[in-house]
């Protein structure tokens, strides 16, 4: 922690470079802020730990600019953020995180195909078991990218082939 000028202790935190998609519709490219980690913990698990906090807005660097914007995470609809290589094929290759092949529509009429990742028990086979989760944002992988969905801003949810 890093303390201020004011005394005021300062969490360090670690920028992201996201896309992030609003509910009207505007794209933004830019930095976002995470939490530092001293442990193991995962990306994606900073990204849901982040998006699922009860904090409304959250700072957000626009491509180009050098002052923070803040944006209310109930008007994010997509956020996308690419994974590394190791990680993707963990999840692939794991059980940890229970998969199905989906195509996501955004009520922007946007499609995302990917692979559903859930964490929820293993008795929950069904799809509408997973996506009835009580998790704020959903999570979609496809190729290198992991978009987290805002569940206000789905308007459909369908099962698809797998897709290699």
């Amino acid at each position: 922690m890093n303390l201020t000028r004011t005394g005021i202790f300062r969490i360090p935190k670690d920028p992201l470079q996201a896309c992030i998609r609003v509910a009207s519709g505007q794209q933004l490219s830019g930095r976002l802020f995470l939490d530092f980690a001293l442990d193991e913990t995962c990306l994606h698990e900073r990204i849901s730990g982040f998006l699922e906090s009860e904090q409304m807005f959250f700072p957000f660097v626009p491509e180009g600019e050098h002052k923070s914007v803040f944006l209310n995470k109930d008007t994010l609809a997509v956020l996308d953020a690419e994974m590394e290589s190791s990680w993707i094929e963990g999840v692939l290759t794991g059980d940890l995180l229970k998969k199905n092949s989906v195509a996501v529509t955004m009520t922007d009429g946007t499609e995302i195909r990917g692979e559903l990742l859930s964490e929820v028990p293993e008795d929950l086979v069904r799809l509408s078991d997973r996506i009835n989760s009580s998790s704020r944002f959903m999570k979609v992988m496809s190729g290198k990218r992991l978009y987290y969905l805002n569940t206000t801003h789905i308007a459909r949810v369908s099962e698809t082939a797998l897709q290699l």
